[in-house]
């Protein structure tokens, strides 16, 4: 079995300038702080550095020196990382990675092309981005979101960078 890995990854930022607003829900509204896109919180779960590999995905990523990304329990399995850019966690970068499952009813009629964004390169791989801003509390808040199929043999992963 030949392994591929993501080579040269970009990364999305996830920016929120309104620390006040951990915890609001997000009716109503499609961009989101970093305290409502992600569960993860620094000190808790496994602290990703450097060079992180996942064979399930089959797939490597760095995290720049300086930077850790926080995912869940050692005894969970590997779902991707939150990484915090600053002490109030009010920016961060969030990869996500899954299985693709879609039923025969979704087939054209999840993502749309007209809402997948535009197509970027992400390394040796191609990708869509999708840039949302909007008002949080009086601060404005921009969501980067890059999404990634990972084709395998019989099925696909899907990867997430917010």
């Amino acid at each position: 079995m030949q392994s591929r890995a993501i080579t040269n990854l970009a990364v999305g930022v996830f920016i929120c300038g309104a620390p006040t607003l951990f915890g609001q829900a997000t009716s109503g509204r499609t961009v989101r702080t970093c305290n409502e896109a992600t569960l993860a919180r620094p000190d808790r779960g496994v602290a990703y550095r450097g060079r992180v590999q996942n064979s399930d995905y089959r797939l490597a990523v760095t995290i720049p020196d300086g930077l850790v990304g926080w995912g869940a329990a050692p005894e969970a399995p590997f779902h991707g990382f939150t990484i915090f850019l600053n002490s109030g966690r009010t920016s961060c970068i969030i990869f996500e990675v899954h299985l693709h499952v879609e039923l025969p009813e979704d087939r054209n009629a999840i993502n749309p092309s007209d809402e997948r964004g535009h197509r970027i390169d992400v390394g040796n791989r191609r990708g869509w981005q999708l840039v949302e801003s909007g008002q949080i509390g009086g601060s404005t808040v921009t969501n980067v979101n890059i999404a990634l199929e990972l084709p395998r043999r019989g099925y696909v992963n899907d990867a997430n960078i917010t």
